[in-house]
């Protein structure tokens, strides 16, 4: 916002803060208000020395692969940039796919349009059988009306989601029933 739009550095921090507040990202009121062009945008938030930022985490690693469940990735960022981070973390070999900012038209979470569109991307499953976890209160309201299981992942804690954890490894101790890949109500009782 600096380079491209001659704003100081305290004005791009209020209007990105505006942006991420009202519209979930800063790139949709870049679009909207001043016709950026959403692949330089993206290209050049991502430059990022990726190895130096990120570490492997083996203990997501191991509870990732313990889980039975098809993983996907559905950011409001690059797919690029998303790859870069699962190699980072040498997670990549996880997930099934990513769903990126680009794949949902450039709509992006918390609009409810978003999610639709990442759902059909893999396939239309039901709601109900997906789980949405991210650290982002706002991005998890819209999954959790839609009928998916939400995870907050981080300190805050929220009527609105159904499990909140500080660490995405702590993921089986507060959802045992994925380690089988059945929700509890779908569990047969005597």
């Amino acid at each position: 916002m600096t380079h491209k739009m001659g704003l100081s550095p305290a004005e791009a921090g209020r209007l990105r803060s505006s942006y991420l507040e009202a519209q979930g990202t800063t790139l949709q009121g870049l679009m909207r208000d001043f016709e950026i062009d959403p692949s330089d945008y993206l290209t050049y938030v991502h430059k990022l020395d990726y190895p130096s930022l990120i570490s492997p985490d083996s203990e997501l690693r191991q509870v990732l692969e313990s889980l039975p469940q098809k993983k996907y990735v559905f950011t409001n960022a690059s797919a690029e940039h998303a790859r870069n981070v699962l190699d980072a973390l040498q997670l990549a070999d996880l997930f099934s796919g990513i769903i990126d900012i680009v794949a949902v038209g450039y709509a992006n979470k918390p609009d409810r349009i978003a999610y639709v569109r990442a759902l059909e991307l893999i396939g239309s499953p039901a709601p109900e059988v997906c789980l949405l976890a991210d650290d982002h209160l706002e991005n998890l309201r819209p999954a959790h009306a839609m009928g998916m299981t939400t995870v907050l992942v981080g300190s805050r804690t929220s009527q609105d989601v159904d499990v909140q954890i500080d660490r995405l490894a702590e993921l089986p101790r507060a959802l045992p029933h994925l380690m089988d890949g059945v929700r509890p109500e779908e569990r047969l009782h005597d």
